[in-house]
Formats: structure tokens, sequence, C-alpha cells
């Protein structure tokens, strides 16, 4: 540890001197002087141990912050919810601050222990409130790099460093969430839009105080209209509600005391310390104004039942509806919303598998109220591929690769260099016929780099997501996942030729029951973690994808795969879905 570092929390870096030694807590891309010598703090790999280890340690802080949360917010609103009714409205959200915090503060104390840190530049965390408006809004602002180093400079702050702090004052006094789309922002033609704006106003017309609730399933939009029927009720379409945040109250947020009795832990002591300042502002400034429109004529005033599959994570508006409705023993029914639930650690505690009556999943049956159902994203629609088609490499969003505890930004930067070597030793004719699809989050400046520059002169046809996947994958004869994608699961019901490329350390972060599903996949070269035999499988198969594709064996594996996992949909899957309903 001889030699000297200088530890960069910040953005700004009008202040570095050429004679220091820039250490970065993530893998930044600093627009200054190349004389000036800068590295990232190198993350030891962790063991699958370790990783349950993190993952129990943040629930069991959860559990014991909710508790008290329960009483603090019932008090505050004078209401008498249960813990599962906040657990509902709160929990995404705290789980999720709970373990963007803990994978920080570990970072950070790693590197205040293995790295010779003289000097800190960081933001000024006092000119900066941390408090965002909702649960979405948290999600993206792990991606601002200013509101993270707001949140490590606080947490340094806690973990009472002495050396020299260099401060800089943040360009804005908090995480704004850019205006996003809502409702039917899938709806490209103008057919579809007026057949939307119909439906949607059938609800005036008609007494829907007991329909159920059906919103935002992830079947098919005909099939959801369908299920709809089978209740002998009017297709309906539920609207997102676009809430107008109020400014931050502190003297609302001084009232709220969370107890410091027997903790013990200094991680949890930071949270019980600062979380009155961190609550976002939809369970208190906002509160009343969610729960006074979720009580309006929005939904039914004593539905049936209320089902979903997307609505349960980021409608605010829609989770106060639902912890007002099992208070009057309503029953709440969640769709699986995608892979990895049930195969990844990361995936263990989530609130939708708690508070549900019913958790209805695509193929697992392993608690009393899991019960197993069908692929809902894959119900009658056709599998074909084009034989003579094109190579799709389909990319996961750069925030969803790092939301794990135990992912670092090196990892993931690594993983796509790979992804870069791959599509260089590509052969000629087959690069002439790959499409990149790229996100979003490819576009966005993300700690000084934008992961598009690392494609975009590749000679390859990038997709920056206008086109329609289906569309794309049906002109493909061969998906390539750079991650573990719920395409897969989606295309292995299709039977589309698939492969999916993930990091060294995948099978670390897969729950022990499924590791054999993995690693056959992995043995028979429908799963790759080494780039270069990625490259040579492409290159060698691409004229016979449907020879191997098909094959006896693949086949075999496909169905061993799915078998538990990822049913296929049949003739009366939705029939039995309605009996699940009932």
């Amino acid at each position: 540890m001889s030699k000297k570092y200088s530890l960069v929390l910040t953005d700004s870096f009008e202040k570095l001197e050429k004679t220091e030694n820039i250490l970065t807590l993530k893998l930044q891309i600093p627009n200054f002087d190349r004389d000036i010598k800068f590295e990232t703090v190198s993350f030891p790999e962790i063991s699958k141990k370790e990783i349950y280890d993190r993952y129990n340690f943040c629930e069991k802080i959860f559990n014991s912050l909710l508790r008290d949360l329960v009483i603090e917010l019932n008090s505050i609103h004078k209401i008498d919810y249960s813990q599962r009714s906040w657990d509902i409205i709160i929990g995404k959200w705290l789980r999720d601050f709970i373990q963007i915090s803990y994978k920080n503060y570990l970072q950070i104390d790693y590197a205040l222990k293995n790295y010779n840190i003289n000097k800190i530049y960081s933001i000024d965390y006092k000119n900066y409130d941390l408090a965002v408006d909702d649960t979405l809004s948290q999600s993206l602002a792990r991606m601002d790099s200013e509101w993270l180093f707001s949140l490590c400079s606080k947490l340094l702050d806690y973990l009472n460093y002495k050396k020299e702090i260099v401060s800089n004052l943040p360009k804005k006094s908090f995480f704004v969430l850019p205006k996003k789309e809502i409702n039917n922002r899938h709806v490209k033609n103008k057919g579809k839009k007026l057949f939307f704006k119909i439906i949607s106003l059938m609800k005036y017309f008609v007494n829907i105080n007991n329909y159920a609730v059906i919103n935002k399933t992830y079947l098919p939009f005909i099939n959801e209209k369908m299920l709809e029927l089978k209740f002998f009720q009017i297709p309906l379409v539920w609207p997102e509600i676009e809430v107008k945040y109020k400014d931050r109250n502190k003297n609302l947020r001084s009232n709220i005391k969370l107890s410091m009795k027997n903790v013990i832990d200094p991680f949890e002591n930071f949270l019980r310390i600062n979380l009155p300042n961190l609550l976002p502002t939809f369970v208190l400034e906002n509160f009343q104004n969610i729960k006074k429109i979720s009580n309006g004529n929005l939904y039914p005033k004593k539905p049936k039942f209320i089902f979903t599959s997307v609505s349960y994570a980021y409608d605010e508006v829609f989770k106060v509806y639902a912890a007002n409705q099992i208070k009057n023993k309503i029953p709440y029914f969640i769709g699986q919303h995608g892979n990895n639930y049930f195969t990844k650690i990361h995936q263990n505690y989530l609130s939708e598998l708690n508070c549900s009556d019913k958790f209805i999943s695509w193929g697992v049956e392993k608690k009393p109220n899991i019960k197993s159902s069908f692929n809902f994203k894959t119900l009658k629609k056709k599998n074909f591929f084009n034989q003579n088609g094109k190579l799709i490499i389909i990319f996961d969003h750069i925030n969803q690769m790092t939301s794990d505890l135990f992912s670092t930004d090196q990892s993931v930067f690594n993983r796509m260099k790979d992804m870069v070597k791959v599509i260089k030793n590509l052969k000629p004719d087959i690069k002439q016929k790959t499409i990149l699809r790229l996100n979003q989050s490819f576009y966005l400046d993300y700690f000084g780099m934008k992961y598009y520059d690392l494609f975009k002169d590749l000679g390859v046809e990038i997709d920056n997501g206008k086109k329609d996947i289906d569309k794309l994958l049906k002109e493909s004869r061969l998906s390539f996942f750079n991650y573990d994608s719920t395409g897969i699961l989606e295309n292995f019901i299709y039977n589309y030729p698939t492969i999916f490329f993930c990091e060294n350390n995948f099978l670390n972060g897969v729950n022990n029951e499924y590791l054999d599903k993995y690693k056959i996949l992995l043995r028979n070269n429908i799963m790759f973690t080494n780039e270069e035999k990625l490259v040579n499988h492409i290159n060698a198969n691409w004229n016979q994808i449907s020879n191997w594709w098909l094959s006896r064996k693949n086949q075999k594996i496909l169905k061993e795969f799915n078998k538990g996992l990822n049913n296929k949909p049949y003739d009366n899957s939705l029939n039995n879905l309605k009996e699940i309903l009932i």
C-alpha cells in the first residue's frame, strides 16, 4: 500500500492535480489531461456463499426497518395499514435502496482499507437532496453520477474518514426523473390508438364497481381482453396516472423517529439515522394526494380481484389502491414479470412473492401461494424463424447489469469489450447480416462514457429500439442475447435458434437448485462464458443453424430446461388461468 492515491467520488475534475494518482470507485472516463494517471478500484470476485450472505443480511435489515416504518408512516398519515399493505407500497423501493446503499458502502469500505488513500474528491452531499419521488426514479437515480456520488459522500462522512477531503458543489439539488411516456406508448398506428381510446372511455358508461382489475398482465393485449370477457365484463384499459409531485417537507420528515435500540451493525445504524430524509416523496409529502386519486373513480370500489404482472412495481397509484383493497379482503394476484424469478439469488426476496395471495408463475410451484401456469408472453403467438435470416444481437440495459450485490462496473465493461471481440471476429458474410439491438441506456452518459461508442464503428447495422423486437426476431436465423434475458425463455417456447453470453462468474449468482439446468446449456453451446468459443460456434454453424438447433439432442435439452420453469401455453391455457384467479 505504499503508492498514494486520491479517490474520486465526483464527476467534477477541475480541482485534480497532474501529480496525483487518481483512483475511481466507478469505471469513469474522466475528461482531463492524459498526463494525470488514474485507475479503477479492483474489487475481488466473491463466492456464492458471500452472495447469499449479502442478500440475507440486506433482507434482515429490510424486515427490521419495514416493521418500524409501518408504525411511523401510519402515525404521520393517521391510518392503520398493515405491514403487508406497506410492503406493497414501499417494499420494492426500500429493498432496492438498502441494496444500492450496501453495495456502495462495501465498495467504499474496501477502497479505504485496501488502497493508500491520502485525499478524496467528493460531492458536498449536504447541498444535494437524495430523496427521490418514486420507485422508478430510484431505479434510474443509481445511474446518475451526481446522485450516486452524493450517496457515496454521505457514506464516506458516516465512515468518519479523517484525511483531506476536497468537496465540489453539485450542479443540481436533487434527482429529476426524465419525462416518461405513459399509457399507450407501444401503440403506433392511428387505428390502434383510436381503439385504445374508445375502450379507455368505456368505464364511464358502465358500472365497473365489481369488475376485476386485470391490468398489465404480460399477456398479449387481445388475450388479456379475452380473459376479461371470461369474467363477463367489458374489456377496459386502466391508465397509469402521472403524479405531480410536491417538494420535500423537512418538518414532516422530522416527525419520523426510527428506533436505535439494540442496533449493532454500523450499516443498519447508518440507514436508521438517515432514512427519514431519504424516503421517497410518494410515501410522505405526496401520499395523501396519491391515496385520494386511488380512492376516486379510477378503479372499481369493490373489485372481484386484482391481477397484474407489471403495475405492482412502479405504479404508485395502483400500489396504494391495492394496499387499500387488501384491507377489505380483496384477492391480490401477481403474475411473473419475466425471467430470473426463482433461478437468480438476486430475486430470492421480492415483495410480490410474499404480498400476493397468489403469485402466478410461468412454471414453478414451490410454495403454497405460488401457482404454476405458463409463459404469458407467448400465448397464441406463432413460432417461426427465417432460416436465411440475420444474426440479431440483443443487449441488456446497462443499469440492469450492475443492479445486483456483486457485479461491478469493471466487469460490465469487460463483458462489453468481449462483445466487441465477438463481433470483430465473425466471418465477413455473417457481419453483413448482423444487427445490434441497443437500448436507450447505450446512448446515455454513464460516468463519462457512452457504451454506444464501443460499437458504432464495427461495420454492423445498429437498431436503437425503434423497430418492434418481434419483427426483428422473425427476420433472424439466430438470436444472440448478451445476458440471461426474458427473451431467451420466449424463444425457447417459440423454438427459435438462440444463444446467450454471460460473465465468467454467472453461475455464482444462480440458486443451487437451478445450477444443473444452466450447466447443461453451457456444456451444449447454448450458453457461453468464453467469447472465443462463442465466435467459433457461430462461424461453424451459421450455414446450418436449423440442423444444429433442431437436432434431437438440443430439442431434448430445451425440453428439460423448460420443465417446471417455463411452461408452453396450450389450447386451454386461458381457461386454466381463469380457474387460478377464481
